[in-house]
């Protein structure tokens, strides 16, 4: 029986080569996947210990004691203890901390210490043994009064240790683990020293630092660092010490959860691309059922037992799986390989890991397992009548809708969501249920079509009616062919769009999140953002040629509740937002911008105080109760203070205090404002009102004049006062914002939550309640990454009306800067990391976008999609070159009758050229709408961006047509001239009668 197999396999090779190549193929794409998740991972675990800073990254040990009687003794067990994780980590660096309990400072005893600090000022130390005199530097701040200064000295337990430099750690030491307050004196020589009675007794802190070493650590050696922890615990626990104990792994299980999230897409896509390939092997085979048919009955009436036939149709799927499984393996150990190789890791281990894991080993068995079941399925006689493509398409098609319905109804699948349901039906099944549909929908229309083109080309010229009526003959190895090259096509095309959907969903992203080139904000306990930085930016600190958009971004809520973030931003500059996508919003950027771009001057009046002026003197008229009355001085830097002008009291009288500014103005830019204005009075509880008196918080009133504010009140009319604990009186000019109904563009939630009159009324944190009018909506606004309701107004209206309801508070937390080059982006960036800049948050458009292109994950999709699309051009192509072949040989006796009758052997060749050509234009073009069609449902149902999070703004399908339709011309002209090869060859003898029998 396995001579008959054989023979027939070496007769009927085409078919069986086309079973093999399917599981070779499936075989591949699954090993060269699983090397792709090995190395993403490998590559963004050593990119996180990377950045991460020495202490994040180090394995550490410490110890305190009261005196150094077990100094020997820890140093010992701490060592022993950390033998199990130094296979992945640098030498142990070991720490004293000398920490006297009367002094002001420390002593840090290291080994070689130009390794750990680099001197700035003076010199290194010489090697200390703590005898009566020793050597150190200082590291940390300065010290009032010229202590630790070079040349001075102090006194450790009897010993003198003169600071004999300034130094500063050098940065891939992890001194932060230290957790030093103030200033240190750093010694070299914790070997050497030989501690006297008096330094024996003084308390320490010794530490033991490993720190993990990024350039020999990897995924693999660092997958059980869970369980060396442990053995390092267990060593602690067993010397009965406290020893604390810290590692990185919570850093490592981020990189993980990552890469669980990238394995999750590579699953959803490589199913589709699986799924094809096993069911095209079913697909090959079921062509052969007639043929095997027809030796079935020869054994039948040759005698053969039920069993022998069997065996013969278990033989007929064994011998193509097994030798595509063969081929499938080396050539997927050649793909991991070269992969392993480009990237500098070890190849054994990596083809190990991929390939003779047991999951690894497990997965391929029984995905050749599965070809080899549904080969028999599809060239077993007796399924002809119960797997009738009508009858399984009407069974699967169904169950295809039904979950592509479910994964579109449900949205894009996020991250956590990706990686929990990596291997879930929706997932695994889908793609290849869609794939399957296309497949079986092939089998039921291309036959009659192609019957159908025959008849409609009687009246066309000879070559084409003749390959019209070759196709139709036999029209299930051309719709084989067609469908393999389709789905060959439909991979590179899919892989091609949806790379460059993730690539351009980098670009969106990093603009997005930047709204310009640079998105600047401060921190709070750095300096004074709006009243320093965004002045230096205004009057071109950083270049005349830097467009500066200052920003106001507030929490708010509606009338109804709804929570929001309420953005301040300069219209007219909305249409140059980088980050503005179509998709956001059916109206331009430019038209949104003009609606709500108000023009004219947004200012709140105020009394210009003389330049030199450092008292505020205000006459008044007062009758009423004594209320305490503060000024409100606006500083040249927009910065505001309360002068406190004490409490009024009935008469005429004249108010003074005192004004201080809070910020040098000698700092502030050539050609910035230097004036002092008063913006207005704030009355509150005076008297035994005021806070901690007898009455605080009563009601308190009276009538104010005020003679000398013109700009601010009139001095012709009374203001009347009324003030009580909750309810403090601002008395200022009136502003354009007053009553203003403030015009807004507004996610579409929130278009739908005005009042009848049409209006949206909004309360900001603070309290302020605004009046506005939607005029155009939009999903997402650039910079503003929050993924809520969001309403956007002018920036100037907004910042005047936070002022009017509290002087000062309308002022910038963030900054959007646009530049003319990248180059630029990147010299602004270092201009605002150094001289007078306090520290700030940057987001650079460009760095994110390199960041995010070269993210391990985002590379290791691309890899996985390459390795798909390869694998399916060489599958298309070896089929195409095989049925054509087979077809040359089955219709040897064809061909040779048109030759008999006058058809030259050029006209010949023409016509199997011309037929090949035609049937891959057809898989050509069917292939390019299902790999595009694919990429559209992949992008909009999976939720995750090149780098393994959630895309914000999503993903949007980008079809490189310029890619698609060079890869199209390509795959036709290489298997055009192949088939012409071919062809040329098989026709070149004198006459094709010589093989027909």
């Amino acid at each position: 029986m396995l001579a008959l197999v054989g023979a027939r396999a070496r007769r009927r090779r085409s078919a069986a080569a086309l079973v093999g190549l399917a599981v070779a193929g499936t075989v591949v794409v699954l090993g060269s996947l699983f090397g792709v998740g090995i190395v993403t991972e490998d590559l963004a675990t050593r990119r996180a210990l990377a950045d991460l800073s020495p202490a994040d990254r180090t394995i550490s040990i410490h110890h305190s004691s009261m005196d150094g009687s077990e100094d020997a003794a820890d140093d010992r067990t701490a060592r022993d203890a950390l033998q199990p994780v130094l296979a992945m980590t640098g030498p142990i660096l070991p720490v004293r901390m000398y920490q006297p309990p009367t002094e002001w400072f420390r002593v840090l005893a290291v080994d070689d210490l130009a390794q750990w600090a680099t001197v700035t000022k003076g010199r290194l130390p010489a090697r200390c043994a703590m005898g009566a005199k020793c050597e150190a530097v200082r590291i940390g701040p300065e010290l009032p009064n010229g202590i630790a200064d070079v040349g001075t000295a102090v006194t450790l337990a009897g010993t003198e240790i003169e600071v004999v430099g300034i130094a500063q750690m050098v940065p891939d030491r992890p001194v932060q683990v230290l957790q030093l307050d103030s200033a240190a004196l750093l010694i070299d020589g914790l070997a050497t020293i030989q501690e006297s009675p008096e330094l024996h007794e003084v308390p320490r802190t010794n530490y033991w630092f490993a720190p993990i070493d990024p350039a020999i650590a990897h995924s693999w050696t660092l997958a059980d660092l869970s369980d060396r922890a442990d053995a390092v615990d267990r060593a602690l626990a067993t010397a009965n010490s406290s020893f604390p104990f810290s590692t990185p792994e919570a850093t490592l299980r981020t990189v993980h959860e990552r890469t669980e999230v990238a394995i999750g897409r590579l699953v959803f896509i490589s199913s589709l691309i699986v799924g094809v390939l096993l069911a095209f092997a079913a697909f090959a085979a079921a062509i052969e059922r007639s043929d095997v048919g027809l030796e079935d009955r020869r054994l039948r009436a040759a005698g053969a037992s039920r069993g022998a036939r069997l065996l013969f149709i278990v033989g007929e799927a064994f011998v193509p799986a097994i030798a595509g499984a063969i081929v499938g393996e080396l050539a997927a150990a050649l793909a991991i390989g070269v992969l392993a190789s480009s990237q500098g890791l070890p190849v054994d281990i990596v083809l190990g890991l991929a390939l003779f894991q047991p999951a690894g080993i497990a997965l391929t068995v029984l995905l050749v397992g599965l070809a080899m079941v549904a080969t028999m399925l599809g060239i077993h006689p007796s399924t002809g009548r119960l797997l009738q493509p009508r009858v399984v398409i009407a069974a699967v098609v169904p169950a295809g809708i039904i979950l592509a319905w479910q994964r579109i109804s449900a949205g894009p699948v996020d991250p956590a969501k990706l990686a929990a349901e990596a291997t879930s039906p929706a997932s695994v099944l889908l793609p290849g249920a869609l794939g399957l549909s296309v497949i079986l929908g092939s089998l039921v229309l291309l036959p009659p079509l192609l019957r159908w083109l025959a008849r409609v080309t009687r009246r066309a010229p000879i070559g084409i009616r003749l390959a019209a009526i070759s196709v139709a003959r036999e029209p299930l190895r051309p719709a084989a062919v067609m469908t393999l090259l389709a789905f060959s096509v439909g991979a590179v095309v899919f892989g091609q769009t949806y790379a460059a959907t993730l690539r351009q969903g980098a670009v969106d992203q990093a603009a997005f999140a930047a709204g310009f080139d640079l998105r600047v904000q401060g921190l709070a306990a750095e300096g004074p953002f709006s009243f320093f930085v965004v002045p230096q930016l205004e009057h071109g600190v950083v270049g005349a040629d830097v467009a500066v958009h200052p920003m106001v971004r507030l929490e708010a809520v509606t009338a109804t509740q709804q929570e929001f973030v309420l953005v301040g931003f300069d219209g007219a500059a909305i249409k140059d937002l980088k980050g503005w996508r179509p998709d956001f919003s059916s109206t331009s950027p430019s038209e949104l911008g003009a609606a709500i771009h108000l023009d004219g001057t947004w200012e709140l009046a105020g009394h210009v105080l003389p330049a030199d002026a450092r008292e505020v003197s205000i006459d008044v008229d007062y009758t009423g109760d004594p209320i305490s009355v503060s000024a409100i001085v606006e500083e040249p830097t927009g910065a505001v203070q309360h002068v406190d002008l004490g409490d009024l009291a009935p008469g005429r009288q004249t108010l003074r205090g005192e004004i201080e500014p809070s910020f040098p103005l000698e700092l502030l830019p050539a050609g910035a404002p230097r004036q002092w204005r008063v913006l207005g009075l704030l009355a509150k509880n005076g008297g035994d009102a005021r806070e901690g008196g007898p009455n605080e918080g009563r009601r308190q009133e009276g009538d104010l004049t005020i003679r000398d504010l013109p700009e601010v009140v009139d001095p012709a009319i009374a203001t009347h006062v009324v003030v009580s604990a909750l309810d403090p009186m601002l008395i200022r000019a009136a502003a354009r914002t007053d009553g203003l109904v403030l015009p807004a563009i507004v996610t579409p939630g929130l278009a739908a939550d005005v009042d009848p009159s049409g209006i949206l009324d909004v309360t900001t944190d603070s309290g302020l309640r605004l009046r506005l009018r939607p005029v155009g909506t939009t999903t997402r606004f650039p910079s503003i990454l929050d993924p809520g309701p969001v309403v956007v107004v002018d920036y100037a209206p907004l910042k005047l009306a936070i002022n009017a309801y509290e002087p000062g508070a309308g002022q910038p937390n963030q900054v959007l800067l646009g530049t003319p080059s990248d180059a630029r982006t990147a010299e602004v960036v270092t201009a605002l990391q150094q001289g007078l800049f306090p520290r700030l948050l940057i987001a650079s458009r460009p760095a994110i976008e390199a960041q995010r292109s070269s993210d391990p994950f985002a590379i290791g999709v691309v890899w996985g999609l390459v390795v798909g699309a390869i694998a399916g051009l060489v599958l298309s192509l070896v089929g195409v070159l095989l049925a054509t072949a087979s077809e040359l040989r089955d219709e040897r006796g064809e061909l040779y009758e048109l030759e008999a009758q006058g058809t030259t052997p050029r006209s010949l060749q023409g016509l199997v050229v011309l037929r090949t050509l035609a049937m891959c234009s057809i898989g050509t073009v069917t292939g390019i709408i299902m790999g595009v069609a694919l990429g559209w449902f992949v992008a909009s149902s999976v939720g995750v961006g090149a780098e393994g999070g959630a895309p914000n703004p999503p993903l949007a399908l980008v079809a490189p047509w310029a890619v698609i339709a060079g890869a199209a011309a390509a795959i036709l002209l290489v298997t055009g001239v192949t088939v012409y090869a071919l062809t040329r060859r098989h026709f070149a003898r004198s006459s094709l009668g010589a093989g027909v029998r």
